[in-house]
């Protein structure tokens, strides 16, 4: 067998993994419009004379956000009311009766 050198082979190698890289780099990328761009359709300026539209659609915006501050504040008051009931019903003798039995299940020589 004659020794043949492995420089040609390493080289295309190398050749071809810039190229492909080069090649997945460029396919991958978001088209540019050629210098194109998009003009805006609405004026510039502000309108003079507000229509009755307008301002009704203003008000029922404004009516919109008052309902909604008033269902917000109807269900802090019912939550706080379900809060208090359970306060009042909490049982703090039967929860501590319930974690000292537990604590004395616990066997702490097994746990170190």
């Amino acid at each position: 067998m004659k020794p043949t050198s492995k420089f040609p082979l390493r080289l295309f190698i190398g050749l071809l993994a810039v190229a492909l890289t080069a090649g997945l780099v460029s396919w991958g990328g978001r088209q540019q419009g050629g210098g194109r761009y998009q003009q805006d359709i609405a004026d510039t300026t502000p309108k003079k004379n507000k229509t009755d539209r307008e301002k009704k659609v203003r008000d029922l915006d404004d009516v919109l956000d008052e309902l909604n501050e008033t269902d917000i504040k109807a269900e802090l008051e019912k939550a706080q009311k379900e809060l208090e009931e359970a306060m009042k019903n909490l049982n703090t003798d039967k929860i501590r009766m319930e974690v000292e039995k537990a604590l004395k299940e616990v066997d702490f020589e097994k746990i170190q």
